[in-house]
């Protein structure tokens, strides 16, 4: 058993413009490719879900992969969960791997490969119960233009604050702590007083992974 997934978080306060590669171009059309394919598929399914990750080159991250939060407000449990991914088998998505939430027991996150990827390799990863917040986060994202003509529900700042002080780690995860920066900087007082609330929430539903997030929330963002 394994604990819940640390993932990388999308952002717009975190978009760093570069001119495009070949290389960036096919990863970015791929990245688009990927995201319409699965974003019908939760349309089918009636699967209310928010990006909160990824599009690496779009963003200047450097990683390359979606991360999808998933949630269906009919019946969502590790059922529904399960259901959904037997979908994506279905329609050629092959699992790299799961992770389980140790608290709560739960399905956490299943990680795919597309069927278009080929060799690049841009994986999807769909969380279900990592952060305990997922109900939270898709139900306050944001419609936001992710591609030219391409609208999709994005989590908002203070949920991927949230989860990036929870998935962050000094020795393990740096990024993290430079992608929270980098959020403070775009956040409002309002933001940083939404992210101190939703890091309550996790403590007090058990999935803070042993941390004590709301202290590390305020020394990070100390002088912003």
């Amino acid at each position: 058993r394994t604990t819940s997934a640390e993932v990388a978080f999308r952002t717009k306060g975190l978009r760093t413009w570069r001119r495009p590669t070949a290389k960036a171009h096919c990863l970015s059309n791929l990245l688009e490719f990927n995201l319409r394919l699965i974003a019908e598929i939760l349309a089918e399914t009636e699967v209310e879900w928010c990006l909160i990750g990824g599009l690496a080159d779009l963003l200047g991250l450097s990683r390359g992969l979606h991360e999808i939060l998933p949630y269906s407000y009919r019946s969502y449990d590790d059922k529904a969960a399960e259901s959904l991914v037997r979908v994506l088998h279905g329609r050629g998505w092959q699992t790299i791997s799961v992770l389980e939430q140790e608290a709560t027991g739960r399905l956490a996150t299943v990680r795919f490969l597309s069927p278009a990827a080929g060799e690049a390799k841009a994986s999807t990863d769909l969380l279900f119960c990592s952060s305990g917040i997922e109900v939270e986060t898709v139900e306050q994202s944001e419609a936001i233009e992710v591609f030219p003509g391409f609208t999709v529900p994005v989590a908002r700042t203070p949920h991927l604050l949230a989860m990036k002080v929870l998935a962050a780690n000094e020795r393990d995860r740096p990024q993290d702590i430079a992608d929270i920066q980098s959020l403070l900087r775009e956040s409002s007082p309002e933001d940083r007083k939404t992210t101190d609330q939703l890091l309550s929430l996790i403590e007090r539903r058990g999935t803070n992974r042993g941390k004590a997030l709301r202290e590390e929330f305020s020394a990070f963002h100390q002088g912003f």
